[in-house]
Parts: structure tokens; sequence; C-alpha cells
């Protein structure tokens, strides 16, 4: 993946295909100039957009999270649930489940998605439905300040 301009085989071609991961204005000035040579070109262009993956801040407060539910849950209730369990029952309540594949002749049954391959705001609307329904049941999760929930969050309200 490129975030700048580049020619195929030094002879000022460009691809048919190009990727960019674009993570600064210049990268999007170089992209969108080789997005135009292509689409004058060839006299089409197809675009995919997409953001990056859920954050590592994001992840690492949502194991947090993980690990008080679990904890309150536990002591409340007397048991004995382990994070992975809590995990797997906050993805099935809050996140879903892909739909049920067919390869070939095999049928796979619909799979509980996974975080892993959430976007930020995706990410972002799962923690908040957690964060919601903990705190109707008295579960004040915690949320630093700076945390990307925590200024996600704000944005949306507007506070930022």
């Amino acid at each position: 993946m490129r975030n700048v301009l580049v020619t195929s085989k030094g002879q000022g071609e460009m691809k048919d295909s190009e990727k960019f991961v674009i993570t600064h204005e210049g990268a999007l000035d170089n992209a969108h100039l080789m997005m135009k040579h292509m689409l004058s070109e060839n006299g089409w262009l197809k675009i995919e957009c997409k953001a990056g993956n859920r954050t590592l801040s994001q992840n690492s407060l949502y194991w947090v999270w993980i690990a008080q539910i679990t904890d309150e849950l536990n002591r409340r209730n007397k048991l004995d649930f382990t994070t992975e369990e809590i995990h797997l029952r906050m993805k099935h309540d809050f996140l879903g489940y892909d739909d049920p594949k067919t390869i070939g002749t095999s049928q796979i049954p619909a799979q509980i998605k996974s975080t892993a391959k959430l976007s930020k705001g995706d990410m972002f609307a799962y923690m908040e439905r957690m964060d919601m329904f903990w705190a109707e049941r008295g579960v004040l999760l915690v949320t630093p300040d700076d945390s990307v929930y925590a200024q996600i969050k704000a944005k949306n309200e507007g506070r930022n």
C-alpha cells in the first residue's frame, strides 16, 4: 500500500490498480492526482474508502471493561465467569453475527462477529451500547477522559 504517487517500472506509466493508506493531506493530494489520471486513461474508476480498524486504545479500554464487568458479575452473583466468557457474551448481545456462508457444498453457520474487524466508529458504537447497558444496571464502566471512547463520545455530544 502506498501513501505517495508512484509510477510503475520507472516508465512513467501508472498501474491499473493502486491501494493507498492516506495519513496526511499530501498523500491525499497525490492519490487524487493518480485517480484523475486513471480516470482519464481508462474512462472509469472504482473507489472504495475505508476508515482504519479500531484503535489499540479502544481495544485496551474494552478489555478493562470486560474485566470490570466480569468482576462485578462474579461478586454480585457469587459466580466464576472468565473474561473470555464475558467477552463472548458481550459480542453475542451487542455485536451480533456474520451471515451464514456457503462454500461449495458446505454450509458454514453464522459466526459471532470479531471486534478485531471493527472500524473505529463501529467499535465506539459497540462500546457505547455496552456502556449504556451496564450503567442502567448500576455498573459505571471506567472511562478515562483522554480515551478514544471519551473523545468520540464528547464529539458526538457536541462537547468538542
